[in-house]
């Protein structure tokens, strides 16, 4: 056996201990945490062929050669080399200290992985520099289809219980999965110790075919490198904590070319690097449906992503969504209610650059917003069930701009390939980009805005809307409006609190009704009449999106609120919601009908004025036909009489637009024009 030259070394770097300290997430090992440098002397080469396994120099008595199955037995450095159409390459159970050096390797398995790190194993696999290398399994390598084969793997480098791996080095390293994983790393046990999962500085592509590109159960970190994923469900996953770069680093380069949802896991940091992800379903998704009572985390503090969606969230958080730094860009397509931004505990954003748009009609989320952001589009806010309350002025009850309105549509249509932008009062550019999907609402925040400035956002060079900026807090994940209080289970109100740099009050109070605005003497009247309040004692929230549940408790309260003697015929309103007697009434004047309300769902223009139509005894009206409302409907009816009433006006001279969403301020000006 003949040794390599003294002083031919090759350099991993690991692990540093600050990196894991920066988030408290586990600790790794020493050995992971300090930079590792391992001498060739001595190291085994082998070289791979369809008919064997050489050994080509070095001290290879730690290894078993058995045909084309090598399996490591003992710690030490074995570089692996050469083409085998059906071999593989094992560290036995236990066995720690092992670096593996693939020096240009095109390894194939017909049945099992092609590496493979048995449990409680240290193994640390190194592309070399200047090589390319390939590792490929086959359609057996998947216990639930082929279960009859013992020697499945389910992915193409197994890293089994207790496994601590690192893949790294300066070569490339592609990985096609045709069994169902491209990695799999094991989860921390009693019986195996911890495990763990790192990649860094090595060019890692994966194409997984079948099920996930990467799919750890404990702790998978990618520090840096380049890795590209196309994968038939998850990109890369980790059950419990996956982190994506490193604090004081330019971090990896993540590409996840196609994947049903991008990365997930319960616990999701991205720090640093660069994130692009096209997904089908969520880009990022903080969440494992075997975990309860579990606090899910998804932290964005560095980094640039750039991501979009054909059908699911953009950012998804079973818990909290904290953003404090970086460049986050994500576009949803779905015109449904999936939302670019989306969490079951608070999203806070207190830093970065934050756009995010969506083709649905807006947004039920409680933010938390540490600097002053802006929504154009779906009534001029982030809508939802109950919208969110920013600082949008948004447009008149007949869907034109007024000239003492600061500005805004209710809503803007941005086609997929146009270049946007958002210019501030002085006509400066604070942001621009291509949209990445077709979209009727944004929301945008960065350090660049100023809270209570207006912003104009321009699609292929066209104005689309203006809107202000502001900072609050603000609760959306009930219908707001409707009657003092807090959003409370049978409330109508929602919460807003923090600065809501709105202009002087009109007399009543509300810092967010200035006393030019179109909407100040109907909210005045509203008020007076007792048929809403405000969100708080000081505001009114008027650019809010208004649900149906509302605008039928405005129409009961301001008809003196009868007494319904129907039973209740909707299987979604309880009886203890604060508008179950509005929708009974409601369906008693024939407004409504059938088994379900839909109480949450955004009050369209239409809707608003058939309900007043009605009301007012579906008089027939003549005058001009809109040409986005079918003729002859109760809608066109309701349409021409809001129109001879001087209830609305189209929003063009031969449009309507019937399925824009109201708010607050719209809403009670039609029932206060209507009413006069």
């Amino acid at each position: 056996m003949t040794k390599a030259s003294p002083g031919k070394r090759i350099w991993v770097w690991v692990l540093t201990a600050a990196l894991a300290v920066s988030l408290a997430v586990p600790l790794l090992t020493p050995a992971a945490r300090a930079a590792e440098e391992y001498d060739t002397a001595g190291a085994a080469s082998f070289v791979f062929s369809d008919s064997g396994i050489t050994a080509a120099e070095g001290d290879y008595s730690g290894c078993k050669i058995d045909g084309t199955a090598l399996t490591i037995q003992d710690a030490g450095v074995y570089s692996v080399s050469g083409s085998c159409a059906d071999g593989s390459i094992k560290v036995k159970k236990g066995v720690t200290g092992v670096t593996l050096i693939l020096s240009g390797l095109t390894l194939t398995s017909a049945d099992t992985a092609p590496i493979t790190c048995a449990k409680s194993t240290g193994v640390t696999i190194a592309a070399a520099a200047g090589t390319v290398n390939t590792l490929t399994d086959s359609a057996k390598n998947n216990d639930e289809t082929y279960p009859n084969n013992e020697n499945a793997e389910n992915a193409v480098i197994k890293c089994k219980d207790g496994s601590q791996v690192t893949i790294c080095g300066t070569g490339t390293l592609k990985l096609r999965a045709n069994g169902k994983n491209g990695i799999k790393s094991g989860a921390t046990t009693d019986t195996e110790g911890e495990a763990w999962l790192k990649v860094s500085g090595v060019t890692l592509e994966i194409d997984a075919g079948v099920n996930d590109g990467i799919n750890a159960e404990q702790l998978l970190e990618i520090t840096g490198g380049t890795v590209t994923v196309s994968a038939a469900d998850d990109g890369i996953h980790c059950d419990r904590v996956l982190r994506i770069g490193a604090s004081g680093t330019d971090g990896p380069t993540v590409t996840v070319e196609k994947c049903c949802e991008g990365l997930e896991a319960a616990e999701l940091y991205i720090v640093s690097g660069t994130v692009v992800i096209h997904a089908e379903d969520d880009c990022l998704n903080a969440a494992n449906s075997d975990l309860t009572g579990y606090d899910f985390v998804l932290d964005i503090s560095g980094g640039t992503l750039v991501m979009d969606t054909t059908s699911g969230d953009g950012i998804d958080s079973n818990g909290t969504l904290t953003i404090s730094g970086g460049s986050v860009t994500v576009w949803t397509g779905n015109t449904a209610d999936n939302q670019p931004l989306d969490a079951d505990g608070t999203i806070s954003i207190t830093g970065g650059t934050v756009l995010a748009a969506g083709g649905s009609a807006g947004m039920g989320i409680k933010l938390s917003a540490g600097q002053p952001y802006v929504v154009f589009g779906a009534g001029a806010q982030m809508g939802g069930p109950g919208g969110m309350g920013g600082q949008n002025p948004g447009t008149p009850p007949d869907g034109q701009n007024n000239s003492g309105a600061a500005g805004g549509a209710s809503s803007v249509s941005v086609s997929s390939g146009s270049t946007i932008s958002i210019q501030n009062g002085s006509g400066s550019t604070v942001y621009t980009g291509t949209a990445l999907t077709n979209a009727g609402y944004m929301f945008f925040s960065s350090p660049a805005l100023t809270s209570g400035e207006s912003y104009t956002l321009t699609s292929a060079g066209t104005e689309l809307a203006q809107a202000q900026a502001g900072t609050d807090s603000t609760s959306t994940s009930r219908p707001a409006g409707g009657q003092g209080g807090t959003a409370s289970s049978g409330s109508a109100s929602g919460t807003t609190s923090g600065t809501a740099n709105a202009p002087a009050g009109n007399g009543n109070g509300f810092g967010d009704v200035p006393s030019g605005a179109y909407f100040a003497d109907a909210v005045n009247w509203a008020v007076k009449q007792k048929i809403t309040s405000g969100t708080t004692d000081h505001t009114f929230s008027p650019y809010q999106t208004c649900t149906t549940a509302q605008i039928l408790t405005f129409l009961w309260r301001a008809a003196g609120s009868p007494e319904p003697t129907s039973e209740n015929p909707f299987t979604d309103v309880d009886e203890s919601a604060y508008y179950c007697k509005a929708a009974l009434w409601a369906a008693e004047q024939g407004l409504i009908s059938g088994t379900r309300l839909q109480g949450g769902s955004p009050c369209t223009r239409a809707q608003t004025v058939t309900y007043l139509w009605k009301l007012a005894g579906s008089p027939a009206a003549d005058g001009a036909a809109f040409t986005d409302v079918p003729a002859g409907t109760d809608q066109a009816q309701a349409a021409a009489w809001a129109l001879s009433k001087g209830v609305t006006n189209g929003t063009t001279a031969a449009t309507f637009a019937p399925d824009n969403t109201c708010t607050r301020a719209q809403i009670v000006t039609f029932l206060y024009r209507a009413m006069q």
